[in-house]
């Protein structure tokens, strides 16, 4: 991703109130030289580069890095994504500052392809600047969905004074597991507009995740992971294996589709994640046969010009 790491620079650079201290960290990309990253760097003076001799992984990676902070809130960032709106910084921070229950702030993100074309629409308009996630309205919600995106909330540092910056060492859904025991130590806040044009790459590492033969069986210990942590009571985990059951319905192969049903037949996200997969997996299947008759009608029109 070092082609994005200027435009991510960029956004940064954009906010009416820049962070106090921009930290690059390569977990032994394969970037060429320690030059070349510099040298991508070099009209941002302010950021300071850190390369690790070794690929130690993202979990490692981030808890190494948030060692060092000594600043009152931080934002974990990916190299290619790109801040969209220079305020974000400014009105987080103001938030965290007037509503000390916060634990963290986070915006809205807008899905673009790698050249940068938006993917999604913005977020309704909504009535109010920013709304407040109670903690256990919001844990419900993350049984069952990640709502809390990883790449623009800002975070109070004070927040790891009672729980370690990322407790449980999972490859994939490292941040879904600490945003949900954040709540059992204050509320979210989330500003309703846009904030971060959001990178999809056609060989995204969360897709290529879902569809490998790995899934069960690192959804199961994920869940199970959380489920263990002292925090949660008998409610907590009844909606976590709910949470469960819905995820392996909605991401399981087709093919899959009906033992994972029968297996799962008496729990109460059936029905809905059938529903859903069926519903998203039709809508996917459509937009495919659309793109593939418009570009053969394309060909068609301009063998058709050509032979005239």
């Amino acid at each position: 991703y070092s082609r994005f790491l200027a435009r991510c620079l960029e956004g940064i650079a954009a906010q009416t109130r820049r962070p106090d201290r921009v930290l690059v960290c390569d977990d032994c990309s394969p970037i060429d030289s320690e030059e070349e990253l510099r040298a991508i760097m070099a009209p941002y003076p302010w950021a300071e580069l850190r390369r690790n001799p070794s690929n130690i992984g993202a979990v490692a990676n981030y808890r190494q890095g948030l060692a060092s902070v000594t600043e009152d809130a931080y934002m974990l960032h990916s190299a290619d994504d790109e801040l969209a709106d220079p305020n974000f910084f400014a009105d987080a921070l103001a938030l965290l500052e007037q509503e000390p229950d916060l634990v963290a702030v986070f915006g809205h993100k807008v899905h673009v392809d790698v050249e940068g074309r938006r993917l999604s629409a913005d977020p309704p308009p909504s009535d109010r600047p920013w709304t407040r996630l109670e903690r256990t309205a919001l844990r419900r919600r993350l049984a069952y969905d990640n709502v809390v995106p990883a790449v623009c909330t800002v975070i109070r540092s004070a927040v790891h004074e009672r729980l370690p910056p990322f407790p449980i060492d999972s490859s994939y859904r490292h941040d879904w597991q600490q945003w949900y025991l954040f709540t059992f130590h204050g509320d979210f806040g989330r500003i309703e507009r846009p904030v971060m044009h959001y990178r999809v790459h056609g060989a995204n590492i969360s897709v290529g995740h879902a569809q490998s033969e790995r899934l069960a069986s690192t959804l199961d210990k994920d869940y199970h992971d959380l489920m263990a942590r002292p925090e949660l009571d008998d409610d907590d985990r009844r909606h976590l294996q709910h949470g469960l059951d819905r995820l392996l319905i909605r991401t399981t192969r087709v093919g899959r589709l009906p033992a994972i049903a029968w297996c799962l037949r008496r729990s109460p996200a059936l029905t809905d994640a059938l529903l859903e997969t069926v519903i998203e997996r039709t809508a996917d299947r459509l937009q495919q046969a659309a793109r593939a008759f418009s570009a053969a009608s394309l060909a068609r029109r301009t063998g058709e010009r050509r032979g005239s």
